[in-house]
């Protein structure tokens, strides 16, 4: 004879109102939402996967570290640079990220990507000139 099997009734989520959630009031979720649709949307923060190419000048200010995630998985270092045209983008060339890694956030750089080397193990690496920018006194 075949047993009976007891179903358990499916969870319910319960999502709290703004009021409930103490965050902000109603009237305030209400008011701000209105200005979202108002907001001007010119600076996008997102960084962009950055290639440097051979004997091209770039301006930008080395943000500072940041870890980025390979598509095989792996996390590796990367530079985060705010480039001359606005723009955000990340860097992960080895010798490049070495070299600005010592350097405070917001430093103002110059570098030109002059080539490829390879190092003792057979793996290619790229060469680069890196300036730091300033005012002349």
């Amino acid at each position: 004879m075949a047993k009976k099997l007891e179903v358990k009734p499916a969870t319910t989520i319960e999502i709290p109102s703004i009021k409930e959630t103490g965050f902000v009031n109603e009237d305030t979720a209400k008011e701000m939402c209105d200005v979202l649709v108002e907001l001007d949307d010119e600076v996008e923060i997102t960084s962009e996967y950055y290639v440097p190419e051979v004997g091209v000048k770039v301006r930008a200010f080395y943000l500072g570290p940041k870890t980025i995630r390979t598509p095989d998985g792996k996390e590796v270092p990367a530079a985060r640079l705010l480039l001359a045209d606005g723009t955000f983008s990340v860097c992960a060339s080895v010798m490049l990220v070495n070299n600005l890694s010592g350097l405070p956030p917001r430093t103002p750089i110059e570098f030109v990507k002059k080539g490829e080397g390879t190092n003792a193990a057979k793996q290619k690496y790229d060469n680069f000139s890196i300036k730091l920018l300033g005012r002349r006194e």
